[in-house]
């Protein structure tokens, strides 16, 4: 289940590595060069923060919800930062945008993720706030 769930969360950062490609396509002719260029070098530099977070997850054995929350914020930066390139274009390919990618991507693995487990630990203690707010809900 862990391993389809990875499967699915590194699916992301190969869309946006195929969109890539096809918007370079219109600019480049074929040649392995740029398909290598594009979609190997793409994928693993969009993919990085991905794995970087696989390895965090599984040297620190977190729990499930941790676990998709790292992906998640990984793939918020990643598309906010997708979205800014694949609107409007730029001449320069926007260079500044990409090179807050990764800050940006670790950033919201620590929040988000961070977050996440510090509310499951929270909600685990006895007489938590939070265990009560959510049986009033």
């Amino acid at each position: 289940m862990k391993r389809k769930a990875l499967i699915g969360h590194l699916i992301i950062p190969g869309m946006i590595t195929f969109g890539a490609f096809a918007v370079a396509l219109t600019h480049q002719p074929l040649g392995w060069e740029m398909f290598s260029n594009y979609i190997f070098g793409g994928y693993l530099y969009y993919a990085a923060p991905h794995l970087f977070w696989a390895v965090v997850a599984a040297v620190t054995n977190v729990q499930r919800t941790v676990w998709h929350a790292g992906f998640i914020a990984s793939s918020i930066a990643l598309t906010a930062i997708a979205s800014v390139w694949l609107g409007p274009q730029d001449q320069s390919g926007l260079p500044l945008q990409w090179m807050l990618y990764w800050p940006l991507a670790i950033a919201l693995q620590f929040f988000i993720a961070g977050g996440t487990a510090i509310y499951y630990r929270v909600k685990k203690t006895p007489n938590s706030s939070i265990k009560k707010a959510d049986t009033v809900l």
